[in-house]
């Protein structure tokens, strides 16, 4: 009821019950269940071959985002390989991670403050001077489309593409969202206006 009427739900239940798969499964189910429904009301609406817009139009929809957020990446990599065990596993996913999860560039990762890496990293970009963001950028569509096919799901296996092809895991986390159906990220990215919009967060339609 909460989903189909856009409204808060709260909800409680003890440790080790199951939550998480609870939330997860309940929410893409829901998902598939509004993507049929929109399908057979875009089938039965009545349209004309002299329309070829309206024609092509027909399978797309504006489908809600789904984001599941956890106090801390740990608690999200959890989430995800439960995740991996469903049906629903054949859903887009998306998971956003900060530098320090995801930099793979030794002279930014071995620095010892999060602001420094910060900044190393945006001078690095600015100046072209990473080998990580270059291969990215140069390549971003062709790897975007090997992530979409590889299945990637969580943090480690965002860093593993990123060093198996010499492109920014970070950056690349930033694009695969794009176009997930279900994003996974830590409490404060959905709450903190900045890094919203900083990583292009929209809640309108999640």
């Amino acid at each position: 009821d909460a989903l189909n009427q856009k409204k808060h739900a709260i909800l409680e239940s003890p440790t080790g019950t199951g939550k998480t798969l609870c939330l997860l499964c309940a929410s893409l189910g829901w998902l598939e269940y509004f993507l049929a429904q929109q399908q057979l009301r875009r089938l039965d609406e009545p349209w004309s071959s002299s329309k070829p817009d309206e024609v092509a139009s027909v399978g797309k929809f504006d489908a809600p985002l789904i984001i599941f957020s956890s106090r801390t990446h740990a608690q999200l990599n959890q989430a995800v390989q439960a995740f991996k065990d469903t049906v629903y596993f054949s859903h887009k996913i998306g998971v956003l991670g900060s530098r320090d999860q995801l930099c793979l560039l030794p002279e930014v990762v071995n620095l010892e403050s999060n602001p420094a890496k910060v900044y190393q990293c945006r001078l690095r970009v600015s100046t072209r001077t990473c080998e990580y963001y270059r291969n990215f950028d140069a390549g971003r569509d062709k790897l975007l489309d090997s992530m979409r096919t590889s299945k990637i799901a969580d943090i480690e296996d965002l860093c593993k593409f990123g060093r198996d092809n010499r492109a920014c895991a970070y950056y690349l986390s930033r694009e695969v969202k794009s176009d997930a159906e279900i994003l996974f990220m830590p409490y404060n990215y959905l709450l903190d206006v900045k890094i919203r919009n900083l990583y292009g967060i929209e809640l309108t339609n999640a």
